[in-house]
């Protein structure tokens, strides 16, 4: 928010439990994307960035964002 920044591969429709890290502590409202909270408590795992990181290579690759 202090910069304007905006989330870039980070929606509920972005996010897809690919085996990553359990969640832990309480859920942190995702201020940016009201489904993305529910999906990811549903799915019990945390999606890193680190885990898309080729896709999101290819969108600064393709300038897809």
């Amino acid at each position: 928010r202090s910069f304007a920044a905006q989330p870039w591969r980070l929606s509920a429709h972005d996010y897809v439990a690919r085996g990553g890290k359990p969640l832990a502590g309480p859920a942190v409202i995702a201020s940016w994307d009201e489904a993305l909270t529910p999906r990811m408590a549903a799915a019990c795992c945390a999606l890193e960035e680190e885990t898309v990181v080729d896709e999101l290579l290819e969108d600064l690759r393709t300038d897809t964002l």
